[in-house]
């Protein structure tokens, strides 16, 4: 009997996400790809933000997470995880 192999969860899963900043992809093609992973992307950040994901010029947001020791990620490190997951879009 052969065993099924199980998919890994992807690290996005169950986790409330803020994008901010300008980003390389598209923002709508993005927060898709975050939802089609599990994620609920917010617009803003709170004290139930899980992670924020920035580009380019992040702004308040990001000052915002840090003072709220909320787990902060760039772009470029965003897509990395997503490729070794095996989920990038390119």
């Amino acid at each position: 009997m052969e065993k099924e192999k199980k998919a890994t969860p992807s690290f996005f899963k169950d986790k409330k996400i803020v994008i901010t900043g300008t980003l390389q992809g598209s923002r709508a093609e993005i927060t898709t790809l975050l939802e089609s992973l599990g994620a609920h992307v917010q617009t803003g950040v709170s004290s139930k933000t899980d992670l924020l994901i920035y580009g380019e010029n992040p702004g308040s947001k990001l000052e915002k997470a840090k003072k709220l020791g909320i787990e902060v990620m760039e772009e470029v490190t965003f897509l990395e995880r997503l490729k070794s997951e095996g989920n990038d879009q390119k």
